[in-house]
């Protein structure tokens, strides 16, 4: 019983990721404590229309397969006596981006070597520490701390507050073979002293998801995301100066309420003066209950938003291309996920940077390290040559 709820519960810490992005939308209605509502965005950069995708539609379709089994996880959990298997991962690993427990423990479902960490500011350091410990004893390496907004982290420890840098730097510090990642950040907060955190250790994964939503500061006040474009580039130009290298991923959102079509412009500029590596791009949809449904109107036509979006997608396919032609020649380490889904012979991982690769297979099994060039690639994926 226990590997069970703990397998559908380290499953929906891996789809929170993926709908991660939807946490930084304007004005997002504060989640349900009792029960994860896990929604699944497809990251694309070909058309506005990814539903009719065949392959993202059998990713949607496992996704929600998968929360089903989260939510009968749930249900069985009010049962006190089996509540006791799920009490020492914390009781409110879901909460509101403020989890009591550190993290989870156990065996990954996805067998890739990664572990997933929901945490936030009441989770100790100690705790994350310590389970951090026990996954690398069992086999993991690579450890993504996840938050609502990480760089909000903070504990009262017994010497003093510490903040998600420190946090940071203490998880690296663990063991130089272990990758670490972090997600998601947000504008406002990301410090330099995290930055400078990830410049300083070659395990921290050089990536960043900054989601910008929109390049209008006029927008960007009307969602309430308390910075604007000036702030946005000088934290982009802030990562890029320390971290030459390092993967920058984004969230936008197209025809928000009252946006203008001189505010969409805005948008695709700053999307071609940041290059992003890769978007979750979105038609903006009113949500019951929130600060925007309540004092905005639903003006922008379908027909309009769809314009823009298509807009949107098109320029991040180009950006796309744009950013991983420059890898072209570079030596990357990549941790192996599986096989290729176009072709069995080859294996598919993630760089430092979480570009993509595809590369010959040797027999490498999900979580085992791979040392690749890149020969060629596409706006999606770097395609590389053995070097090991």
């Amino acid at each position: 019983m226990k590997k069970r709820i703990l397998t559908a519960l380290l499953a929906a810490v891996i789809l929170l990721t993926l709908a991660g992005c939807a946490n930084n939308k304007a004005d997002a209605p504060a989640p349900d404590t009792t029960r994860p509502t896990v929604t699944t965005t497809v990251e694309t950069t070909g058309t506005a229309e990814s539903d009719t995708d065949t392959e993202h539609t059998e990713e949607k379709k496992k996704a929600e397969e998968k929360f089903k089994e989260v939510n009968n996880a749930f249900d069985i959990l009010k049962d006190p006596q089996k509540r006791a298997a799920y009490d020492r991962f914390g009781d409110a690993a879901f909460a509101n981006g403020n989890a009591a427990g550190a993290g989870f423990g156990g065996s990954n479902p996805f067998g890739d070597g990664a572990f997933h960490f929901n945490m936030g500011g009441g989770a100790g350091m100690e705790d994350i520490l310590r389970e951090a410990k026990q996954l690398i004893d069992s086999g993991a390496k690579e450890i993504t701390l996840l938050g609502q907004n990480v760089d909000s982290y903070r504990w009262e420890g017994p010497k003093g507050n510490v903040s998600f840098a420190q946090l940071l730097e203490a998880v690296a510090k663990i063991s130089p073979e272990l990758r670490v990642r972090f997600s998601t950040s947000h504008p406002k907060d990301i410090s330099d002293e995290v930055i400078y955190t990830m410049a300083m250790y070659e395990n921290i994964c050089k990536h960043i998801h900054l989601p910008v939503q929109s390049g209008s500061s006029i927008m960007l006040e009307k969602m309430r995301r308390k910075y604007n474009r000036e702030w946005y580039l000088e934290r982009v130009d802030k990562i890029r100066s320390v971290i030459p290298d390092c993967g920058l991923t984004t969230d936008v959102i197209a025809g928000f309420s009252g946006e203008t079509e001189q505010d969409h412009l805005d948008t695709l500029s700053l999307m071609e003066q940041v290059v992003f590596d890769s978007a979750f791009m979105f038609a903006y949809s009113e949500r019951p209950g929130t600060l925007a449904s309540k004092k905005y109107r639903k003006d922008i036509p379908y027909e309009v938003k769809t314009a823009r979006l298509n807009e949107i997608i098109a320029l991040q396919g180009h950006m796309s291309l744009k950013s991983n032609e420059k890898e072209i020649g570079k030596v990357m380490t990549v941790m192996v996920e599986g096989p290729s889904k176009k072709n069995k012979e080859e294996l598919c991982g993630r760089a430092g940077s979480n570009k993509m690769c595809v590369f010959p297979s040797r027999g490498e099994k999900p979580g085992d390290i791979c040392q690749v060039r890149v020969a060629s690639v596409t706006s999606a994926t770097l395609i590389c040559e053995r070097l090991d």
